[in-house]
């Protein structure tokens, strides 16, 4: 059975009360075999101090099925402070979800997996003021609104890692 979308760089238990319940129910419906890669969208807003390191948005769909494991990485690229998957790799996650699909329907509950986002925070000049918050908003379909996900969260609420002396330069 393969799980709704995850957000591997929002999942820090310690932030758990910035997320927006409403939106987090919308993201629980999600199937990661039919979701529409190409109406998947973040939109981020990071206060002074943060940003994305070049290069790190990915979405990633992960599958077990029996005791193998796979991982597919495909580039989000940015357009403004929104993050959507590269045009060059939507036919070929497709292919995989439909792949995926196939496996699933003939073999059920003996393949799992999820459907993540990626993006690795970096540090502008000195980084962020202690109490500095960021709020992220998730696109679900290409022409649904943005739903908040993020609202005034704490750093710890996009990071696992909140020790912004641990990230890398934005400029390097």
């Amino acid at each position: 059975m393969f799980h709704p979308l995850t957000l591997i760089f929002l999942c820090c238990a310690s932030a758990c009360t910035s997320f927006v319940p409403s939106t987090l129910g919308r993201v629980a419906g999600l199937s990661p075999l039919t979701a529409d890669p190409a109406a998947i969208a973040l939109r981020v807003a990071l206060p002074d101090g943060v940003g994305i390191a070049p290069g790190s948005a990915r979405m990633i769909l992960s599958s077990t099925d029996g005791a193998i494991t796979t991982t597919d990485v495909f580039v989000l690229e940015q357009a403004g402070d929104v993050y959507a998957i590269a045009a060059a790799d939507i036919g070929p996650l497709q292919s995989r979800q439909a792949e995926l699909s196939a496996i699933e329907n003939s073999r059920g509950d003996e393949v799992s997996g999820s459907l993540g986002l990626s993006l690795t925070p970096c540090r502008i000049g000195d980084g962020p003021a202690p109490d500095a918050n960021a709020s992220v908003d998730l696109r679900l379909t290409s022409d649904g609104p943005f739903l908040p996900l993020i609202r005034n969260g704490p750093i710890s609420a996009i990071t696992e890692d909140a020790d912004t002396s641990l990230w890398p330069d934005c400029a390097q």
